[in-house]
């Protein structure tokens, strides 16, 4: 995913706040905004923070599972496991469903329904690789 300037952040958020509110939307803007739903939705953790009834401070690290325990230390000193993100993760997405195309329909609305589905397919396809929601 591109980087960002403050500047270009802002417009941006302007553009979703305006899409947001007109249900109005480019291609550009549509596949733009699907890129970076995948790179949030695929963002590694930053580092680790792991607590235990033992200490009072929180340990960090910068890899998973940090430390030599078993599963008896796990519990018996309720070590816990918090992945730290640069920016919150995003949850899985849910999409609408797909616009069924009715006989003698105008062709506005013929396009429009292909234009959805489409929009639907190509945002499946993007976010195909994305990782499921974390069951907590």
């Amino acid at each position: 995913m591109q980087a960002y300037t403050e500047e270009q952040r802002a417009a941006l958020i302007e553009r979703l706040r305006k899409i947001k509110r007109t249900g109005k939307a480019n291609r550009f803007e549509l596949t733009e905004m699907a890129e970076i739903a995948l790179a949030a939705l695929t963002k590694e953790p930053a580092a680790y923070m792991y607590r235990d009834k033992l200490h009072t401070d929180a340990r960090f690290s910068l890899y998973p599972r940090f430390g030599n325990w078993s599963p008896e230390d796990i519990n018996e000193y309720e070590i816990t496991e918090t992945r730290l993100y640069t920016a919150p993760p995003v949850a899985a997405l849910r999409l609408p469903g797909e616009l069924k195309i009715k006989p003698r329909s105008h062709e506005s609305h013929v396009n429009y329904a292909e234009g959805w589905n489409d929009c639907l397919d190509e945002t499946k396809r993007l976010n195909a690789s994305a990782p499921a929601e974390e069951k907590k």
